[in-house]
């Protein structure tokens, strides 16, 4: 990945404009049957490199899909008191617990400063950070500094790490210090070159008390963690955590936090498990720490002969709505006639795709057995959850604009080809599920949003995946970013039409994003999800997501600090 440095400022490069505040702008997304299609997806697609050379024809499931989305972007937290104090690119941002009085944390990142004296040629100071700043979309939206525990230790600054909330707890993972790069591979004058500190790629893994604000480093156990940057992670439905680098080619990392001892695991708000607990009580009452556990799982094409996605980075990892178990079938046979059926036979499936299809039509959520004829029996389970990986960097060339899904029961991947208008190919990305599905495919629930009660038995995952922002190489070396808005659905394998409205935000990459709590918003108009939907409650409301999005850069020109 050396050429992704690019794609953040490390090498300190002089930007050419003074640095000017934006308005801030949180996103806001809606879906209801009756809007109007005003903007559509990015008209500026780009041939997805390693697409296949023959895509299967796949049929479209029998769901609804009349469903338009309306995106929103709301300036908030608008005074100097109520942002960060300086602006910043490449942090890492997780939503917090719903007993958390606040929303959204955010870590690390890439700071930048400039003189508050004039200057005939201004040179802002840029820096990796460790600060943690957490938001409230109340009253206007606010962001608080979060001063960490007097005597606790506090990682080293960087950006480009990942966390996710952990139980009680935020888990940082790796990340890249370019400050120490910058001095020559050590961390300060008289630092150890073998120690840590010295090392700009890291493979540290620290966890946040969220009550305390105290610092603990986890000590990993299993295979050695790499040093890594520019990864994605997400938590998997059973607490698991997910990481995918520039070297899972035939593999994925999965990070434990409860391996070594039994820990039961809840669901929060957002559908997505978490570890409830970071530690076990000890018959003397003391809490005694587990050792998580990584491991390198192989993984494979759903398919004798598929791929797995090339190496890649800067690309995005979401946990959302598993495909229709159409999806994973293989394709039909050719149309015989009736002499060549005489003496032909179709071959049987081979023993992946039964495993495939059993297990897909085990967890559909649907079935009729043992019912009389006309009676067929729904089940309320969840409707399962798919990682999906989008776009990213590769070590040389343009981007990747292409869409891959990981079936979490098979650990198998397949490439997909989606019908409608594709969005530029990009890396440096932001990315997030929303939108529940009907009760009647699983659980109705709150879709990727985070609800008000805590330890939520059965929610359901995202049915959209959303996409926002980027960049890509307008020139060979010249990075353009990006600042539209692409919408995917994953039960119709279809990039949607979309309405756009409110204070766009400036073209960006390298921004956070974090879903927020759900609203309901009064409508009188049919819905999709939620109160007022498809789900049978007859009401009239439109599910809301919302979302907090910061910061973020334009390449070698400017940081961002607006919301």
């Amino acid at each position: 990945m050396r050429n992704s440095a690019r794609l953040f400022p490390s090498h300190l490069r002089q930007s050419r404009s003074i640095f000017t505040a934006s308005p801030f702008i949180a996103t806001r997304l809606s879906h209801s049957t009756n809007s109007r299609n005003i903007l559509r997806g990015n008209r500026n697609p780009q041939a997805l490199r390693y697409r296949a050379s023959a895509a299967r024809s796949l049929p479209l499931p029998s769901i609804d899909t009349m469903e338009n989305i309306k995106v929103t972007f709301t300036p908030v937290a608008l005074t100097a008191d109520s942002r960060p104090s300086l602006a910043r690119s490449g942090a890492c941002a997780a939503a917090l617990p719903a007993w958390h009085p606040h929303d959204a944390i955010m870590l690390g990142g890439y700071t930048e400063e400039w003189p508050q004296q004039p200057q005939a040629q201004p040179t802002p100071r840029r820096a990796p950070c460790m600060e943690a700043w957490t938001f409230t979309a109340a009253d206007g939206g606010r962001w608080h500094h979060v001063k960490f525990e007097e005597g606790s230790p506090v990682p080293q600054p960087r950006l480009t790490s990942q966390a996710v909330v952990v139980g009680d707890e935020l888990w940082l993972v790796a990340g890249w210090n370019p400050a120490a790069a910058a001095a020559g591979g050590g961390g300060g004058v008289g630092s150890d070159p073998g120690s840590v500190e010295a090392q700009p790629f890291l493979n540290d893994v620290w966890a946040l008390d969220l009550r305390s604000y105290s610092w603990r480093r986890l000590d990993v156990s299993g295979e050695d963690m790499p040093r890594i940057s520019r990864f994605a992670m997400a938590p998997m439905p059973d607490g698991r955590l997910l990481l995918h680098t520039h070297r899972c080619s035939e593999h994925i990392m999965i990070l434990d936090p409860a391996t070594a001892t039994a820990t039961a695991t809840v669901k929060d708000a957002t559908g997505f498990g978490t570890a409830a607990a970071a530690g076990v009580e000890t018959a003397a009452g003391q809490q005694q720490q587990q050792q998580p556990t990584l491991s390198f799982v192989p993984v494979r094409g759903v398919f004798p002969g598929d791929q797995s996605p090339p190496s890649r980075g800067l690309h995005s990892l979401t946990p959302a709505a598993a495909p229709p178990p159409d999806l994973f079938l293989p394709p039909p046979p050719p149309i015989q006639t009736p002499e060549a059926a005489v003496t032909a036979t179709s071959p049987a499936p081979t023993t992946e795709v039964a495993k495939a299809t059993a297990a897909t039509a085990a967890t559909s959520g649907s079935g009729s057995a043992g019912k009389p004829d006309g009676e067929v029996e729904v089940e309320t389970k969840p409707l399962r959850t798919a990682m999906y990986v989008y776009g990213g960097a590769p070590q040389s060339g343009p981007m990747y604009g292409d869409l891959w899904v990981l079936d979490l029961d098979l650990l198998t991947w397949r490439q997909l080809a989606p019908a409608g208008i594709p969005p530029q190919a990009r890396c440096s990305h932001v990315a997030a599920a929303f939108g529940s599905l009907p009760s009647s495919r699983g659980a109705a629930a709150a879709g990727s949003g985070r609800g008000e009660a805590s330890g939520a038995e059965e929610v359901t995952p995202g049915r959209f995946l959303l996409l926002m922002g980027g960049s890509f190489y307008e020139q060979p070396g010249r990075l353009k970013p990006l600042g539209d808005v692409a919408v995917y659905d994953t039960q119709t394998n279809r990039w949607l039409e979309m309405e756009v409205e409110g204070t766009l935000p400036s073209p960006r990459n390298a921004a956070v994003m974090v879903p927020l709590k759900r609203q309901e918003a009064k409508s009188t108009a049919p819905t999709a999800g939620g109160a007022g939907g498809r789900d049978g409650s007859g009401s009239g409301g439109s599910t809301v997501d919302r979302f907090v999005l910061h910061g973020g850069w334009r390449p070698f020109v400017e940081t961002y600090n607006d919301t």
